[in-house]
């Protein structure tokens, strides 16, 4: 896009938060339409589950990407004895400018649609129908669950709320980082924190049915580890080379 024509870090904000909402849009629509040509009762409800269906995959798709580009309003940096504040991801951009103070606004209000907004609706749905989720026996075969079950199928049944916990983690390891000063060791430190603190509950509890997942989330919280701890290494030594 940016070859065809001049974009930025502003674009990609609008384009990347008001995209899947039209896309909601389109969906419910086709459900209104389609539901009013049924005949039946049954296929009204089919369309409604399938458009449901339909909209929840696309929050779970869109979830982290749209969550941190929001997250990236706010990621602001100085350079040198300049007093003049720039985006990290795009540093044309003035962050002291009135034109970014309108899309801070923009994208706070975007933080309560998809971070929040998303994870709380996550948290509903498995806190309001826990006691379905945690019968074992008859869970998988249940159709009203069966509208979001990517969100509990692949743990076990008293550990319904992993999902939300995974959806918290990994707002915390991407876009909220630029919350703490960017690049630096505080922020590295932080988020190693983080990285060892889920990896310590996932060795505790083993949330995943499948005994390969648990093996598989367990290297890839070590891979994350070493990779944060590294970065910190890299940032530690430079910083004395300067000095």
């Amino acid at each position: 896009m940016g070859c065809i024509v001049k974009t930025s870090f502003y674009t990609r904000l609008v384009m990347t938060t008001v995209g899947p909402i039209l896309i909601s849009v389109g969906i419910f629509l086709w459900a209104a339409v389609s539901r009013k040509k049924a005949r039946s009762g049954k296929r009204r409800r089919e369309i409604v589950d399938s458009a449901v269906g339909s909209f929840l995959w696309l929050t779970y798709f869109v979830f982290v990407s749209v969550s941190t580009t929001i997250f990236f309003t706010f990621g602001c940096v100085k350079f040198g004895d300049d007093p003049t504040s720039y985006l990290v991801v795009d540093v044309s951009i003035n962050c002291d400018s009135t034109e970014h103070k309108v899309y801070m606004a923009y994208a706070s209000l975007m933080i309560v649609v998809y971070p929040l907004g998303i994870s709380l609706l996550y948290s509903k749905l498995l806190w309001d129908n826990r006691v379905a989720i945690k019968d074992e026996e008859n869970r998988d075969g249940n159709e009203h669950l069966n509208k979001f079950a990517f969100l509990w199928d692949s743990y076990k049944a008293n550990l319904w709320w992993f999902e939300i916990f995974e959806c918290v983690k990994r707002q915390f390891l991407t876009g909220m980082l630029v919350f703490i000063s960017a690049g630096s060791a505080s922020q590295i430190t932080f988020a190693i924190f983080l990285s060892v603190t889920s990896l310590a509950l996932i060795c505790y509890k083993r949330p995943f049915l499948e005994e390969e997942n648990n093996h598989l989330s367990i290297a890839s919280h070590i891979s994350i580890f070493c990779t944060l701890f590294a970065s910190l290494l890299v940032r530690v030594n430079g910083r004395r080379r300067r000095l």
